[in-house]
């Protein structure tokens, strides 16, 4: 029987159907079209000054939106890992095997890791790409921030059912492979993620 993390807050829908990338793209990336006005004159050839004042603008109100959602997005792992602090420790141990085993925590508890501190890890890169201590362009940085995300992602797929399971399911509807996954997060994570899980 498969387990799930269960409790009162919900954290981040991030198990959505297939995009063809992992990475977010650029906000400023969409569909060119040609705009026309009197005198037949592209749009961008009279006004390109205005233009990319409005780009700006809006991109600049996108963000804005981003980093209210990323705010909230982190205050609910933070309360997940609090929640799961009043549990029975036992009950978040996860296997390091590759293929999950029936209980292979309880039989082999060596080869075992603690959720509650790979979510910290997870939560702990989170933070560091919103306050952008590596100074990265704000593609960059979303870059990052989606691949500390889809990690989170795939370390509670591994909890419930094992990392082969955890890493298959990332390929297929994300068409990222697990170690790209790895090296796309910041090297803090990667280490102490590499600490607690042994990959």
């Amino acid at each position: 029987v498969g387990r799930g993390i269960r409790g009162p807050h919900v954290v981040l829908r991030i198990d959505e159907p297939a995009s063809e990338e992992v990475l977010p793209v650029a906000v400023d990336q969409r569909p060119r079209e040609e705009r026309v006005v009197a005198g037949g004159h592209p749009v961008g050839q009279l006004q390109p000054r205005i233009l990319a004042a409005i780009d700006a603008q809006r991109r600049a109100a996108i963000w804005t939106v981003l980093d209210q959602t990323e705010t909230q997005m982190l205050g609910q792992v933070q309360t997940l890992i609090a929640d799961m602090g009043e549990a029975d420790p036992r009950q978040w141990q996860a296997s390091t095997l590759a293929l999950g085993l029936p209980l292979a925590t309880h039989w082999a508890p060596a080869l075992t890791f603690d959720l509650r501190k790979l979510l910290r890890v997870h939560a702990d890169g989170i933070a560091a790409a919103m306050t952008n201590s590596e100074d990265l362009s704000q593609r960059d940085r979303a870059y990052r921030l989606c691949a500390e995300l889809l990690l989170l992602q795939h370390s509670c797929h591994w909890y419930c059912k094992s990392r082969w399971v955890a890493s298959a399911r990332m390929l297929a509807r994300h068409k990222t492979q697990y170690v790209q996954l790895l090296q796309a997060v910041s090297p803090a994570t990667r280490k102490s993620y590499a600490s607690l899980t042994g990959v």
